[in-house]
């Protein structure tokens, strides 16, 4: 239904962690090894999967409420990822 890309930076198993406590918490649910989520909205459930590349999380929306528009669902993801705690970065090893 839906698919769209966001940016992120920092490690990928860091923010894999901190959007599965996000979403959980919330009531929704988070399957790390399908990797597919289910969101509480006050309309419906959002359920969608998502996949990870190197500087992007996109994401596929595969059901949502009718009232609901793809665009409404994105600016809220966006909002949300953005303002996600940065992982704490490791330095490289001195040699």
């Amino acid at each position: 239904m839906c698919r769209f890309s966001i940016p992120y930076s920092g490690n990928p198993d860091v923010l894999i962690v901190q959007i599965r406590d996000a979403i959980t918490s919330a009531g929704g649910q988070f399957d790390t090894a399908q990797r597919t989520f289910i969101i509480p909205s006050p309309v419906g459930k959002v359920k969608g999967n998502y996949f990870l590349e190197t500087t992007l999380v996109w994401i596929s929306i595969t059901d949502k409420p009718f009232l609901v528009k793809c665009s409404k669902i994105e600016e809220e993801m966006k909002k949300y990822l953005v303002n996600m705690p940065k992982a704490p970065t490791t330095p490289p090893p001195s040699v």
